[in-house]
């Protein structure tokens, strides 16, 4: 059996607290998220728990099973996240009455929650203390691909900045090569071949579509709708 302190509350884990509560503030109808959610450290449950019921056996500590919890660290630290969250949420403009039916301001709140137990446990939490409160999926990527985006200078943006003032008509290739003066017009024929290339979906958003010629001779050209 060993001791266990209770850790008292060190300086970085305030000043997430105060980072976060700082993220939530409103004073108007305004759409916020927090930074991230205030995760406690390891030990916070162990130290919390036997500054409660005591000092806990090494068993314990390997298994902390407690009444009808199979492990009541999880517990003890899914419930604490839930109580910064809502704290949090009402440190915001909801917490201020606006009329007679104390009604408040509107509040968008953006928060991205782990798509488990406990994500689905802390959102349950948010219902409960908060009735009422509308909940909606967002529509949003961790890690989103990038966008690519012609160079700036580049031949590319040179064409899109052409075609956009030209007129509804069409414009050939060979009058596009000698307007940017290209070498070639291998490397464009390509690009415009390619409908996912950026330069493709960007002439594609003004209304300009690839026309490439068939059989020797042909031409093939830009043409932008009306």
């Amino acid at each position: 059996m060993r001791e266990l302190k209770v850790d008292k509350p060190k300086r970085d884990r305030l000043e997430q607290q105060r980072r976060m509560t700082e993220s939530f503030k409103l004073h108007k109808d305004e759409n916020i998220s927090p930074e991230e959610l205030p995760y406690r450290p390891p030990t916070w449950a162990t130290n919390v728990f036997c500054a409660l019921q005591g000092a806990q056996d090494d068993k314990w500590l390997k298994s902390p099973e407690w009444k009808h919890f199979k492990n009541v660290h999880r517990e003890m630290e899914q419930r604490q996240m839930s109580v910064s969250v809502i704290q949090a949420i009402n440190r915001i403009c909801c917490r201020h009455v606006i009329d007679a039916e104390s009604h408040c301001p509107n509040a968008n709140i953006f928060i991205v929650l782990p798509q488990d137990a406990v994500g689905d446990a802390i959102l349950d939490d948010i219902k409960v203390d908060m009735p009422g409160i509308g909940v909606k999926q967002w529509d949003f990527a961790l890690d989103a691909a990038e966008v690519k985006k012609p160079r700036t200078g580049s031949s590319h943006v040179r064409l899109i900045d052409y075609m956009a003032r030209q007129s509804a008509g069409t414009v050939s290739l060979t009058d596009i090569q000698h307007s940017l003066k290209l070498t070639s017009l291998k490397k464009l024929r390509e690009t415009l071949n390619a409908t996912d290339h950026p330069t493709t979906r960007a002439l594609a958003d003004m209304g300009v579509t690839y026309v490439a010629g068939v059989g020797r001779g042909s031409k093939s050209f830009l043409m932008k709708a009306a």
